[in-house]
């Protein structure tokens, strides 16, 4: 009996402990809540107090968005404002679709032309350029050979060769935003953007020749371009540069129809067949540059284009079919002027522009 009563004792004391040190927990937490609550309320009173301080010592600017405009390249790389898409915004933020050919990727692959120049841009290719008479680019399955939709400084150039040594950038703009530049196709426009004057002077001079196996001349087939730039005179800048160039006929590689009546066929001196018109196109422009001051700035741009062109067609070496002789002569007047201007927070440009072109094919 007394094992037992001593065994009792012990689980009351060990209860009687279990106790104390469970009521001693909650005691503790119960502290460390109340301790909790009023440091977090001490500390947001505080907050609040020196975010009320804080305001009312501050004084709210107003936002000043800086935005630089225009074309920035970097090697193949091109980003920055366009000027076929009529928006100061980036090329990287417009809902349309612009492709910019950079001036060092025109260095580098020296296209003869403008489709050649275009080669690697998608959803383009050539139309019917009727024997190679002028350009004609196709957008995204629309255009033609006369649909205007091939600018020259955001120009409408009219059907003529629109490409040549002074070319600096091509943009392409695609979609129905093409609506900027009057009726158009929804397949897009190609803007052709010309150089300005430099602000270094220089001189830039290019000659080539090219003859066939056939050609008895050394080169009968020449291009030439010479540029020179004044660089800043003051407050001037002045470029001229003129160039020509030489438009070998592509021949056609299968011999004429063997009609059984060419009897004196051998005796008449029948030029071979072309498959596009070749000659001669040159053109002569002038541009400038006036910064009147940090806030006005004058540009000007002259260019005069020529062209002639001819084409031999004979189908069969019959003695009674002639020979037909194409020829295409054009000649292209554009003038453009640009007043550039700042007042105030607002920027602000005024344009004129002058185009005239006259076409004779016979």
């Amino acid at each position: 009996m007394k094992i037992i009563c001593i065994d009792q004792r012990k689980r009351f004391r060990y209860t009687c402990s279990s106790f104390i040190t469970y009521w001693e927990a909650i005691m503790n937490f119960k502290l460390s809540l109340i301790s909790t609550a009023l440091l977090t309320s001490f500390s947001i009173s505080t907050f609040a107090e020196t975010e009320q301080t804080v305001d009312t010592n501050t004084e709210t600017l107003e936002q000043i968005n800086v935005q630089d405009t225009g074309i920035k390249q970097n090697g193949y790389q091109t980003t920055g404002t366009s000027v076929v898409s009529k928006a100061e915004v980036p090329v990287f933020d417009t809902p349309n679709t612009v492709n910019i050919l950079s001036t060092k990727l025109l260095e580098d692959r020296k296209p003869e032309s403008l489709i050649d120049a275009l080669y690697n841009v998608s959803g383009v290719s050539q139309a019917n350029t009727l024997g190679g008479m002028f350009d004609a680019i196709q957008k995204r399955g629309f255009g033609g050979n006369r649909d205007n939709s091939i600018m020259r400084n955001g120009l409408q150039a009219g059907p003529a060769k629109n490409f040549s040594a002074t070319t600096e950038t091509v943009e392409v703009l695609k979609g129905p935003a093409s609506v900027l530049y009057g009726i158009q196709d929804p397949g897009g426009v190609v803007n052709i953007i010309t150089k300005k004057a430099q602000k270094k002077p220089t001189l830039q001079l290019n000659a080539e020749g090219m003859r066939r196996k056939s050609d008895g001349d050394a080169f009968p087939y020449q291009n030439f371009f010479i540029r020179a730039d004044s660089g800043q005179m003051g407050k001037l800048k002045v470029g001229l540069s003129g160039s020509k160039r030489d438009l070998m006929p592509v021949l056609a590689s299968v011999k004429r129809r063997d009609s059984g009546m060419a009897f004196d066929y051998a005796k008449h001196n029948f030029k071979p067949n072309v498959l596009r018109y070749y000659g001669d196109a040159a053109d002569i422009g002038l541009v400038a540059t006036y910064d009147a001051n940090d806030k006005n700035k004058f540009e000007m741009r002259l260019n005069r284009y020529t062209e002639d062109l001819v084409r031999d067609v004979k189908h069969s070496d019959s003695d009674l079919e002639p020979q037909q002789h194409f020829k295409r002569t054009a000649d292209r007047n554009t003038a453009n002027l640009q007043w550039s201007s700042r007042a105030g927070k607002s920027d602000w440009t005024v344009e004129t522009n002058y185009s005239r072109i006259k076409e004779n094919d016979v």
